[in-house]
């Protein structure tokens, strides 16, 4: 997130009142680039990288790919992992199961998928970390 800007290009003129919905759109749209919050139940979504002043305006920039899972919006990365490296120890078989287990955990920040098994991961930024994929819970 940053703030007073705006996208310089809206990708369409549609406007969204919530930002869980805004961010589900963009999440299905490859062009989508992020989501500027214009006002009050008032969101767009963005196109390119470029970004301009906007008093009052906050945009959410799109890194890696997103998807929605349990009422999340998830960023994910390749080669990423989590800044606070593991929550637990627990591995779990699946993704959906390791979704389901951070999305019932207020210090779970993410899920880092290592070795063929997933683990809740902690830290609010993604680090750099060679055979990693990163699930980075964002909403």
């Amino acid at each position: 997130m940053r703030s007073p800007w705006q996208f310089a290009v809206k990708l369409t003129t549609k406007k969204y009142t919530s930002r869980n919905a805004a961010l589900k759109a963009c999440a299905s749209n490859a062009k989508c680039m992020g989501i500027t919050k214009a006002g009050t139940k008032e969101y767009y979504l963005g196109k390119g990288t470029a970004y301009k002043p906007g008093k009052g305006m906050k945009i959410f920039i799109k890194y890696g790919a997103m998807s929605t899972y349990g009422g999340y919006s998830w960023t994910s990365k390749s080669d990423y992992t989590l800044s606070g490296g593991y929550l637990t120890t627990t591995a779990y078989t699946t993704k959906a199961k390791a979704l389901t287990a951070c999305k019932g955990n207020s210090k779970c920040k993410g899920v880092i998928l290592k070795g063929g098994k997933y683990y809740l991961g902690k830290g609010d930024s993604f680090k750099s970390g060679s055979g990693y994929t990163t699930y980075k819970k964002t909403s």
